[in-house]
């Protein structure tokens, strides 16, 4: 009886946890697909440095820029990404660096630093994903 009901509330909670995992992905999609694009790039407006998002992560992952030059993120991956500056999910070290939702394919997000800092960054969407922006 003790192994019948174990069994009926272990599989009750994996049901209970697979619903709020569903539940969380699907409101997250929603708003993924609700936030406008990101303007496109002007021909005028250079970056001092692209960085690629793929399936691997940030490529180069660290990097060094000017103070006032900016950065282009490009999202190469078929999945979404987020650039974002740290501390995940608040991003506040960097004021400003969040591309405030998940990038399509080939959508970008340029971001300008006006200041001298090191600001680490993430990926909101897959927080392993890290690099660091050195501005001189």
């Amino acid at each position: 009886m003790n192994d019948t009901r174990t069994i009926v509330l272990l599989s009750l909670a994996a049901l209970i946890a697979a619903a709020f995992w569903g539940t969380i992905h699907y409101f997250n999609r929603l708003e993924q697909e609700q936030r406008p694009f990101s303007p496109l790039l002007r021909q005028d407006q250079t970056a001092a440095m692209t960085i690629q998002v793929a399936a691997q992560g940030f490529e180069p992952r660290n990097t060094e820029i000017m103070k006032g030059e900016s950065v282009l993120f490009i999202n190469n991956d078929v999945l979404p990404h987020w650039p974002a500056s740290d501390v995940h999910p608040f991003h506040t070290m960097c004021p400003g660096f969040d591309a405030l939702h998940g990038l399509t394919t080939g959508e970008h997000y340029r971001i300008t630093f006006t200041k001298s800092q090191t600001c680490s960054f993430h990926d909101h969407l897959n927080p392993s994903f890290t690099g660091v922006i050195i501005i001189k």
